[in-house]
């Protein structure tokens, strides 16, 4: 069977509102939540329970993949979250903040900096805990999901457009697995390994569950800065 964007019903999922924006009109720019509002500050959060870290004095140009790679080599935890800051006029580095879903996992990561053992592209990164705080969560959620099904709907170009319709997201990196043959004909598998599991893969898992069930199969993957 083939399909095309029309032809699947897209009934319930509606799109996010970083896609479309408060006022329900496309949003400028990269939506990154309101810094003034309690729930994005981590006030509720222990110190001791904070599982975001602020890592400072990274290149100007470092993207997610790589920043995401060189964090990999250390395995400290699953990933929940990454968000890049670029450089500006006085600042001319750039910044980041990675949270995790268990305290142990940040505090490796934290460990690793600290000490000075983690150089990305020649430079060596300070690190501090995030003020704005992440608390803990379940430890089976992660950034990456793998889909399995039709090949004509279950491909980086498909999914990458029905994804981009619903949501803001950013990509570590997108895998197209071999096909694997069975008696119904050809089943493929993609991996998407997101930037970050918040308001990105955990928003592409409920897309998945409301539109396309019965449809496709997905389940979340292995996360290699963890697993």
């Amino acid at each position: 069977m083939s399909y095309n964007m029309s032809s699947i019903n897209h009934r319930v999922f509606q799109p996010s509102e970083q896609l479309i924006g408060r006022s329900g009109h496309p949003a400028v720019g990269r939506y990154k939540g309101d810094p003034n509002l309690a729930v994005n500050q981590g006030t509720h959060v222990p110190d001791h329970m904070n599982t975001s870290v602020w890592i400072m004095g990274l290149p100007a140009d470092i993207k997610i993949p790589k920043l995401l790679d060189y964090v990999a080599a250390f395995k400290p935890g699953r990933v929940r979250s990454t968000v890049i800051n670029e450089p500006t006029a006085k600042q001319p580095t750039s910044a980041a903040s990675i949270s995790f879903f268990r305290r142990d996992d940040a505090e490796r990561l934290f460990s690793v900096i600290d000490g000075g053992q983690m150089m990305v592209d020649g430079m060596i990164p300070k690190v501090k805990w995030n003020r704005n705080k992440v608390g803990e969560q379940k430890p089976n959620l992660s950034r990456v999901l793998l889909i399995a099904g039709d090949p004509t709907i279950v491909n980086a170009y498909w999914l990458e457009a029905f994804f981009t319709s619903k949501f803001v997201y950013q990509l570590d990196i997108v895998i197209e697995h071999d096909q694997v043959p069975t008696p119904n004909g050809l089943v493929a598998c993609v991996e998407f390994r997101f930037g970050s599991w918040r308001s990105q893969a955990q928003s592409a898992h409920q897309a998945l569950k409301d539109e396309m069930k019965g449809v496709v199969c997905w389940e979340y993957g292995l996360d290699p800065c963890g697993d």
